[in-house]
């Protein structure tokens, strides 16, 4: 089916022409812009206000409804199928509507972002399935929000795991002429790098994503995962990875003398137990 005129980006500029003089039409006639006579300055601001407030929201919403309106009319459904295809007849409902309409909202405007689109779709699917409904929480959907495409990808990776070591590389106080720390009843320390993860390729090489601390904050901020550098696992060689990362290698001193002593801290990141259910309902884990 041919797209029609509303998608044309020539029309569309068209009528949003259009539309803005309809606009300094309709505000030369609001009362502000009458009770400011010549005052130019002050005409213009209320112009301004008046597309702000009442024309851009409209440009916002309108921006991608011809992508939307195609993905609902030619993909969704299959897209739903592909996700729901292993539930048993007996066990689909139709989904709640507190799960399903903060979903759509959400596919409208992020259903070419691969990752994103899977977690939503996964999320229906849950919410179909009678035996699993329950893990479909309505803030879920308000979560993937909150995520932008290559961090939901790196999130699903995580999430498959229940704990993960996590560590931060510290520079301690040191003092040239004693070679002590200057503060020896008390810890000093500089943070240099924070959110260490073993993540790597299938043949062993570090992966470094310099987000990745941001994304792992935003993940806490979100209650999917907590991170603690007051535990660990037990057995240093837990955490014999740190000292072969690119991370802790950058600040190893090369020829100029340490200006510290370089520590690590180690640490446990571990699902919450509404990231369990979160992880469960987009399908990251059984």
């Amino acid at each position: 089916m041919a797209d029609d005129d509303s998608e044309n980006p020539m029309e569309t500029a068209k009528g949003a022409v259009e539309l803005i003089g309809a606009v300094i039409k309709v505000a030369g006639d609001h009362p502000d812009v009458k009770a400011a006579g010549g005052n130019l300055a002050k005409s213009a601001k209320t112009l301004a206000e008046f597309i702000n407030v009442g024309l851009l929201p409209i440009a916002a919403i309108n921006y991608g409804y011809g992508k939307a309106r195609s993905y609902f009319e030619k993909k969704f459904i299959t897209d739903i199928e592909a996700a729901a295809g292993n539930i048993p007849p007996e066990n689909l409902q139709e989904p709640a509507s507190s799960v399903i309409g903060p979903v759509l909202q959400g596919l409208a405007f992020t259903h070419e972002e691969d990752n994103l689109r899977e977690m939503y779709l996964r999320l229906v699917a849950t919410a179909m399935d009678t035996r699993r409904a329950s893990k479909a929480h309505p803030a879920f959907a308000e979560i993937i929000k909150q995520l932008s495409g290559s961090e939901a990808g790196i999130l699903k990776a995580t999430l498959i795991h229940s704990a993960l070591p996590v560590a931060e590389i510290r520079l301690s106080a040191y003092d040239e002429k004693t070679q002590f720390s200057k503060f020896p009843f008390a810890e000093s320390y500089r943070i240099l790098q924070t959110h260490v993860i073993p993540f790597g390729n299938k043949d062993g090489t570090p992966i470094v994503n310099h987000d990745f601390p941001a994304m792992l904050d935003n993940w806490v901020r979100l209650g999917l995962v907590s991170v603690s550098y007051e535990t660990a696992f037990a057995g240093d060689s837990s955490y014999d990875w740190v000292k072969t990362r690119p991370e802790y290698l950058y600040w190893v001193p090369q020829d100029a003398p340490p200006k510290g002593k370089l520590d690590v801290a180690k640490g446990q990141l571990k699902l919450t137990a509404f990231g369990q259910q979160f992880a469960m309902a987009i399908g990251a884990k059984a």
